[in-house]
């Protein structure tokens, strides 16, 4: 703007026509107010601005400020056109791989009280059950017909008031027959095994077994066989009793305290014993099988004479013997 004015000024200058002219000096006079005024007012707006203010130096960043930083810096990579020779619709070509999606970062998950399970607060308590073993007894029953077998649903509360009055704090629940047919006698699980256990001539009488049937405690169990076990003081004695033998196992403190699922007998009968030495065999509860590793490991000793011990192992029944059919050897 500034140009065009002093340029208007110079012509009028060259062109002295224009000067003499009526309204020569008033467009002259006019020019120079205009460009006198422009020139102040480009002046006023130089000085009216203030200078910018220098540059702040950079604040260093600080150990605690950058160790606390959670989430990662952005990705300040500039952005790429986009290639022509990849197709706007439909699946990216075979020469590059799939794109890889970021993964969302893993919460905590944390169970709610209704998901999470808690073990119950009283674990429910198991029944104590004895067996009468009837299923191999030559002769069970005092009687032709006990009044549990024949009529079962009409002697049981007669039955039940019996028990609970021979064994106090015992109560029968029922009774039931074995997948190998012995009796199964279940009682609650606050009555005393131990005091059961104390009343079994009585409990035979009220359940009419016979004397020599045995009644054992249905329970977790381990078997222990001792081996090299004289079987009588001299030649022309007869073989320790099952009393006898009884006691002298049950001299050894390892035994002390501990449960007789099946009292000490001789692995033989005692008619079949010639020898100075004989196996004897007994049965302990044992839940844990702890108990029989422990009298495995404790050196026993029977009538003053030590004896071994070695875990049961019961001796395997034959292979049944295939007789071949007449006419299959007449065919061959």
């Amino acid at each position: 703007m500034a140009l065009f004015l002093k340029t208007s000024l110079e012509l009028l200058d060259y062109f002295p026509q224009i000067h003499q002219t009526v309204e020569g000096p008033l467009v002259k006079k006019r020019i120079k107010a205009a460009y006198k005024s422009y020139i102040q007012s480009t002046e006023a707006g130089t000085q009216a601005i203030p200078p910018p203010p220098p540059p702040e130096p950079p604040i260093k960043p600080m150990y605690s400020n950058v160790a606390c930083m959670a989430e990662p810096i952005a990705n300040t990579a500039p952005a790429t056109t986009p290639n022509p020779s990849k197709p706007k619709w439909g699946t990216f070509p075979r020469d590059s791989p799939p794109p890889t999606t970021s993964q969302p970062r893993a919460r905590d998950f944390k169970p709610s009280a209704q998901t999470a399970t808690t073990p119950p607060k009283h674990p429910l308590a198991k029944q104590v059950q004895l067996v009468a073993l009837i299923a191999k007894h030559p002769n069970p029953f005092s009687s032709t017909a006990p009044c549990w077998k024949s009529a079962p649903i009409k002697s049981f509360p007669n039955i039940a008031k019996e028990v609970k009055a021979q064994a106090p704090g015992c109560a029968l629940l029922g009774l039931r027959p074995s997948c190998t047919g012995n009796l199964i006698m279940s009682f609650t699980p606050h009555s005393s095994p131990t005091t059961l256990l104390s009343k079994l001539d009585n409990l035979r009488k009220i359940f009419e077994l016979s004397p020599d049937t045995p009644i054992l405690h249905n329970t977790p169990w381990s078997t222990i066989h001792i081996a090299n076990v004289p079987t009588h003081t001299n030649k022309e004695d007869t073989v320790f009793d099952q009393a006898t033998i009884t006691k002298a196992v049950l001299g050894n403190p390892v035994f002390a305290g501990l449960a007789l699922t099946s009292p000490p007998k001789w692995l033989h009968h005692p008619s079949k014993i010639s020898g100075p030495r004989s196996s004897v065999v007994l049965s302990i509860e044992d839940p844990s099988g702890t108990l029989a590793q422990t009298i495995l490991n404790t050196p026993l000793f029977m009538f003053g004479s030590p004896v071994r011990v070695k875990p049961w192992l019961p001796v395997p029944s034959p292979p049944p013997q295939i007789h071949p059919d007449p006419a299959d050897m007449d065919c061959a």
